[in-house]
């Protein structure tokens, strides 16, 4: 009676596994179509990006002659940036909701006592910057000391009793 339990059991637990994948390949087709479009310069920049926050499309109103071409570079960033972030919330929506569903999925440690949820090993994503080459947000750390976390202490100290590979016997 126990191994039909624990049959039944398991096989629940691969059609949540398998209902948890389809959910995760439509999720990404999803993702991969999304796109925003930002208008900035009094509707006279429009800017399209992808999924990816790459740009796609640009388009100038009538009336962008009333810009100077710094105006109209500046609008164009502006209007690209924009609409990347607006393309990552829209990503951000998209797998919140993915992210809900797999929350109600049972984790492996629940099944194998002491093992790690991998999903909890990953690091997040460092922020990307916006600024242009040499601008001050991408030197604004610079100046900031190095941090490192994941680090073992070492004696840099020669001891007699170790060997190196300057060694007579190399």
């Amino acid at each position: 009676m126990t191994d039909d339990l624990a049959a039944g059991q398991l096989i629940d637990l691969l059609d949540t596994i398998k209902a948890g994948i389809a959910s995760i390949g439509l999720a990404q087709q999803q993702a991969a179509a999304l796109t925003a479009t930002v208008s900035v310069a009094r509707r006279q920049v429009a800017v399209s990006v992808n999924a990816e926050g790459v740009v796609i499309d640009v388009r100038f109103g009538d009336e962008i002659d009333q810009f100077d071409y710094r105006e109209i570079a500046r609008a164009v960033c502006t209007a690209a940036q924009a609409a990347a972030v607006e393309v990552q919330s829209k990503r951000a929506a998209l797998m919140a909701r993915l992210d809900e569903e797999q929350a109600r999925m049972p984790k492996l440690s629940e099944f194998l006592p002491g093992m790690p949820d991998v999903l909890d090993m990953i690091p997040p994503a460092p922020v990307v910057a916006t600024a242009p080459p040499g601008a001050a947000e991408e030197d604004a750390d610079e100046d900031a000391p190095m941090e490192f976390t994941d680090v073992e202490e070492w004696d840099h100290e020669p001891s007699e009793n170790r060997s190196g590979i300057t060694d007579a016997q190399w």
